[in-house]
């Protein structure tokens, strides 16, 4: 192996063991360019690309609750999130910025470095190679950006955008240099330039055998993710169909094995178009499942029984459907999403009979044989709303629902309060509260002299 390469991957390993400020761990440059492509390729397959993502959405959301025993058992920051303190961090720091950065960081020593390049380069596999790894790069940062737009700046509003505060845009490796915060337009503008770069550079194959690496399908599903965070619904139901024109696998949940532990297939499933995977705070049988979302599940409904599981034998339930295979929580793409993603936008467009065709599909996927029947909308309201209740079903715990909740929001017909009830105190917080912005950590606003979020 390259011995500058080889320094690389120690100081990788160093990072992983700790997630420290973004800016003060980055190495020495000189150590940290790779010479191949396959130093390339190893760059892009560490875990803080696939298995640090954002958490902080899913741990604020109304999909869950937990006992006062559980909540006091509970790390600070989960707490705080649970509850909606203005100040989560309490002098603590987040590893979902500091992971979404690093991924951006290993994706800009990427693009910037592997045109250097000059083994295997003017062959066909090596050109492929070449262009595969440059579009994966895209594809990290725009993935990268995508979740720490949907945490840390405010929702897409197309009148305020150009002049609310966005993200830092580090668009290069070098760790001196000084990023104050974008506009919301331009980061928008940014995740969506890199998504489109790496769309056309990715194949079109998703392989099974390698999950964690993005193909063109991944792209156009990002895509379709990035304008429905907009409120964009005509790109956000094309992209979609674009993904599903690529890779439309359903899982029928008839198929599955309801009595292990799991349901799910590990490391992934056949709807996953890319994994990703959460990072975890705590033990899952801490987070209960709403009980007013169990019971929405219908009688021969799978998804009741795959998802989830009783704790103790009584009417507390735990959620152990992660299409990950395992109990962290996935968080990445998948074909089910997309489903969902172009019915909406079919609905939204008056497109009922289509929107009900694709909603039905997906469903009837997910019910024992015999148990299911299509749903019918009498309009595209209708249509809407019946779209937004699966939609909230599957894709439960997926890193989805904060961004949802966020959107709907800014339409009263949707809007909703979230309220908590703990140790005989309820906590709400209303639609459009400045809490759905996370605070920036504060090591990142005191050494790196970003601007603070309101809160």
């Amino acid at each position: 192996m390259n011995c500058r390469f080889f320094s690389t991957l120690i100081i990788i390993f160093l990072i992983n063991l700790s997630c420290q400020k973004f800016l003060d761990k980055v190495p020495d440059q000189s150590l940290t360019i790779p010479s191949t492509l396959k130093d390339f390729d190893a760059l892009l397959n560490n875990n803080y690309i696939t298995q640090r993502n954002m958490s902080l959405g899913d741990l604020s959301c109304d999909d869950w609750y937990c006992t006062y025993s559980g909540y006091q058992s509970l790390p600070l920051l989960v707490r705080n999130c649970f509850i909606w303190q203005k100040d989560i961090f309490e002098g603590s720091t987040s590893s979902d910025w500091n992971a979404a950065y690093y991924a951006i960081y290993y994706a800009n020593i990427v693009l910037e470095n592997i045109g250097k390049i000059s083994d295997d380069t003017t062959s066909t596999a090596g050109h492929i190679a070449f262009d595969e790894l440059k579009g994966r790069a895209f594809f990290i940062r725009a993935f990268s950006y995508y979740n720490l737009s949907q945490i840390f700046i405010v929702p897409y509003d197309s009148a305020t955008a150009t002049t609310d505060l966005g993200l830092p845009l580090r668009l290069h490796s070098d760790p001196n240099e000084k990023v104050a915060r974008s506009s919301v337009r331009k980061t928008y503008e940014q995740m969506i330039s890199d998504a489109l770069q790496a769309k056309d550079l990715l194949g079109t194959t998703v392989n099974e055998n390698t999950p964690n690496v993005p193909s063109k399908s991944a792209a156009y599903a990002l895509l379709s993710k990035i304008y429905l965070s907009m409120g964009s619904y005509q790109d956000a139901g094309a992209y979609a169909d674009s993904s599903l024109q690529l890779y439309s696998t359903l899982i029928d949940y008839n198929s599955l094995d309801t009595t292990k532990k799991l349901a799910f297939p590990i490391p992934t499933n056949n709807e996953v178009i890319y994994l990703a995977l959460q990072g975890s705070y705590f033990s899952p049988f801490l987070r209960l499942v709403d009980s007013s979302l169990y019971r929405s599940y219908a009688n021969g409904d799978l998804r009741k029984v795959i998802f989830f599981n009783t704790r103790n034998g009584g009417d507390d339930y735990y959620f152990r459907g992660s299409y990950t295979g395992t109990y962290t929580p996935f968080c990445g793409l998948a074909t089910d999403e997309m489903y969902l993603n172009r019915a909406e936008c079919y609905a939204r467009a008056g497109d009922v009979t289509d929107a009900m065709a694709d909603l039905n599909t997906l469903l009837k996927m997910r019910f024992q044989k015999g148990h299911f029947t299509n749903l019918i909308a009498d309009n595209a309201e209708d249509a809407v709303r019946l779209i937004l209740t699966e939609r909230r079903k599957e894709l439960i715990f997926r890193n989805v629902r904060w961004s949802d909740l966020r959107r709907l929001n800014q339409d009263s017909r949707f809007a909703i309060t979230l309220t908590r009830q703990l140790n005989g105190q309820t906590y709400t917080l209303p639609p459009n509260d400045p809490k759905y912005t996370f605070p920036i950590p504060p090591d990142e606003i005191s050494l790196g002299g970003v601007q603070q979020n309101k809160r």
